[in-house]
């Protein structure tokens, strides 16, 4: 077959998709997300655990699970495993080193069964792993781009609704008071980055969608003051300069300099400006948390400290890591909360917390991931002006700098979810019909 062939054949097969939004498959999602990720007392828990900050009552609380989790995340992975026998679908494939990189990270995840401390509960979470892949692959055969961002929009929007209906109805929703946090249905941090992605969905949606323009303009101005109210560095930072990166690594000389050079200035500024150069700011960095802002902000809200352990720790397994979601046991978590004075839930870094669990290999592999993500979507974006790559791209973006500060991609969530879904499209799904076969990414044949 010539590659004019080729390119008519894929150019076929984009006309006929379906273009209707798949709303079933849209309100399973956001229902059986909603059942893993949130409770609707969670931001009475958290205001009560603020209050006592006590950490050896607490630890084991946070290490629990919920079987309503586990029976939500099952129907998830169930009905996405249904759906790859439906008729109707785009076909998920293996396409070039990116992919096979992919295979390769859930096998060795897998595969560190054999030297994990907790192989049973290692199975058991690599198995609500594979639901939510599962769920996330359905997604990616069953809606297009646009229709994804969308969804991600509604999703993130209806998660930010209930969570301000479930405060005011425990009243809990008090942002004039000091020290408070909006955390909604779950905790502060991941509500930052369900507000993030919401952002990032209303930006890329009012660039696509003029009828809806002003609307989305709204949306997007209630995300970012509800992101402030999280009071997460990290969210903000994140989505902050995601999009700035991203469109940075777009754009060429000039401009692309610039972009480059204002998300390196906000994401300093965040953490740095109160500190360095006006300390009346300091209150205004802390974002109105109840910290000293010096010592926060030497430490990362005590996170270097935690990171100099989670290394040590680290290098008594230097090679293979302790296995898939095996560190963080109960009296780990027991020890080093003690220790520091907070509760630790996980590394509040990503990239040491792969280290911990799948060792360099996973870590390299996991990196390696992110980076020809955001590569292809680079490529496609360029090829067809499409903004909805722009949005895969900058979701990405976003994974890789709030994975500095947190770890919230390794958590069974609806941001989880959303980055499993972003790499499954750019891996796994066909090129843009508008791709010349000169643009495509080295990493992936030409011959698709």
């Amino acid at each position: 077959m010539n590659t004019t062939a080729q390119w008519d054949d894929r150019l076929s097969a984009h006309a006929t998709r379906p273009q209707r939004f798949p709303w079933f498959i849209f309100l399973v999602a956001v229902v059986a997300l909603f059942l893993i990720g949130h409770e609707f007392r969670f931001a009475l828990r958290f205001q009560e655990f603020t209050q006592e900050q006590d950490p050896t009552t607490t630890t084991v609380a946070i290490a629990g699970g919920r079987l309503i989790r586990q029976v939500s995340g099952l129907a998830l992975g169930m009905l996405g495993a249904l759906s790859l026998l439906a008729a109707g679908r785009r076909p998920v494939r293996i396409r070039g080193f990116m992919a096979g990189l992919v295979v390769f990270l859930l096998g060795w995840a897998y595969l560190s069964l054999l030297w994990s401390e907790q192989p049973g509960l290692a199975f058991r979470r690599l198995v609500s792993l594979t639901m939510l892949i599962l769920g996330a692959v359905m997604v990616s055969e069953r809606a297009t781009l646009r229709h994804f961002v969308w969804f991600v929009l509604l999703m993130t929007s209806a998660y930010l609704l209930v969570g301000i209906g479930t405060e005011v109805a425990l009243r809990t929703f008090t942002p004039w008071s000091g020290g408070y946090r909006f955390s909604g249905t779950h905790h502060p941090n991941n509500q930052a980055t369900d507000c993030g992605l919401l952002l990032l969905a209303a930006l890329t949606l009012i660039q696509t969608e003029r009828r809806w323009r002003v609307p989305l303009i709204v949306i997007a101005l209630v995300a970012a003051a509800f992101l402030f109210l999280t009071k997460s560095r990290s969210g903000m930072v994140a989505v902050v300069g995601a999009p700035l990166i991203y469109w940075g690594l777009v754009r060429s000389g000039a401009a692309k300099l610039l972009l480059l050079s204002a998300a390196v200035t906000a994401i300093g500024a965040v953490f740095l400006l109160g500190d360095v150069v006006f300390p009346v700011l300091r209150t205004g960095v802390d974002l109105g948390r109840e910290e000293s802002a010096t010592s926060s902000l030497k430490t990362l809200t005590g996170r270097t400290p935690l990171w100099r352990d989670c290394i040590e720790y680290a290098a008594e397994r230097p090679l293979l890591g302790y296995g898939y979601d095996s560190f963080w046991d109960a009296d780990r978590l027991r020890l080093l909360s003690e220790k520091h004075d907070w509760v630790i839930p996980d590394g509040h870094n990503i990239y040491v917390d792969v280290m911990l669990q799948l060792g360099p290999v996973g870590l390299v592999a996991f990196v390696l991931v992110m980076l020809l993500g955001i590569r292809r979507s680079l490529v496609y974006h360029r090829a067809t002006g499409d903004a909805t790559y722009a949005f895969l791209g900058s979701v990405l973006v976003f994974c890789v700098l709030i994975g500095v500060l947190e770890s919230v991609m390794l958590v069974r969530m609806t941001f989880t979810f959303i980055a499993i879904t972003v790499v499954v499209y750019l891996a796994f799904q066909e090129p843009p019909a508008r791709t010349d076969a000169a643009d495509l990414p080295q990493d992936a044949p030409s011959a698709l």
